[in-house]
């Protein structure tokens, strides 16, 4: 039966690939900043508000700053942090935590939410590089 419970979880966490899609977030996103995507079909639990209706975020390098240190091997992959992520999750009493951290070093690549309904997800990208976000949503 755990085996079960878990693996109904893990889908609903984490869908199949093949059922996601990429609906964008924003493009030639630079610096640093948060997002958020409200849950506008009331899909999330009614007891609280939902700030990113989606299962995780995606991106995809359009720019990489002349001189970044890449390294060689069967991906592209860089010696500085091209992206860092940082999932926020709100408890019931107002306090707002850090849930999840991401670092990426490829240009391109996703995540999934390790905790479903953030309230936000803050994002920081190395000076002089710009990149496309998505969100992951299934459908």
């Amino acid at each position: 039966m755990t085996s079960i419970t878990t693996s109904v979880v893990q889908t609903l966490t984490s869908p199949p690939l093949n059922l996601c899609q990429l609906l964008p977030a924003g493009y030639d996103i630079a610096d640093q900043g948060t997002m958020d995507r409200p849950d506008t079909l009331g899909l999330g639990p009614a007891s609280f508000s939902v700030g990113v209706a989606a299962f995780g975020i995606a991106w995809n390098f359009t720019t990489i700053a002349p001189g970044m240190g890449r390294r060689l091997g069967y991906i592209e992959q860089y010696e500085d942090r091209l992206l860092q992520l940082v999932v926020e999750h709100r408890f019931g009493d107002g306090t707002v935590v850090v849930t999840q951290v991401h670092e990426a070093f490829t240009p391109y690549g996703f995540v999934f939410f390790n905790v479903l309904y953030p309230l936000r997800v803050g994002y920081s990208i190395f000076p002089g590089c710009l990149t496309g976000l998505y969100w992951i949503l299934v459908g």
